[in-house]
This record gives structure tokens, sequence and C-alpha cells, in this order.
């Protein structure tokens, strides 16, 4: 099977993203302060998405980890303190 050619690459990851665009819902504040970022950071809405969602995700795989190790991981004296010998 052939190749698709980089430029209907380009324009099938356009048309994904000016969908996903059009169906994201933002509130007023997010949209105001998306559209203030852009320009004071000279980037696109669709960098400053992709940044925004990457920190977010650390984060919660962050919490969601130190949640893991919390109820999984004992220090030794609270082992000990509650075994009877």
């Amino acid at each position: 099977m052939p190749s698709l050619s980089p430029t209907f690459n380009s324009l099938q990851k356009l048309f994904s993203y000016n969908h996903f665009m059009k169906n994201i819902e933002l509130t007023d504040i997010n949209r105001e302060n998306l559209e203030a970022f852009k320009a004071l950071l000279n980037k696109d809405e669709k960098t400053i998405i992709n940044e925004a969602l990457e920190l977010y995700f650390t984060e919660e795989a962050e919490k969601i980890q130190a949640k893991k190790d919390s109820q999984t991981n004992l220090s030794f004296d609270e082992f000990w303190d509650d075994v009877d010998i």
C-alpha cells in the first residue's frame, strides 16, 4: 500500500485538530487566559493546550503514585508497632 502524501497527512491532522477545537468547551476565563497567553508567549493554542495537558497528566500520575505508595508501603517502625511478639 502506498504511503499517503505529506500534504494529505498535514491536512488530516489539521482537520482533526480543528474538529477537536470546535467541540471543546472552555469557560470564559479559560478562553480569555488562552488568548492572553497566546500573545504573551507567542505560542499557538495547540501548543499551550498540549503543554498544559502534559503538566496536568504528570501531576495527576504523581498524585496517583503517591496515594498508592501511602496505602501499600509502611516504614519499618509503622510495621513493627502493630506486631505483638
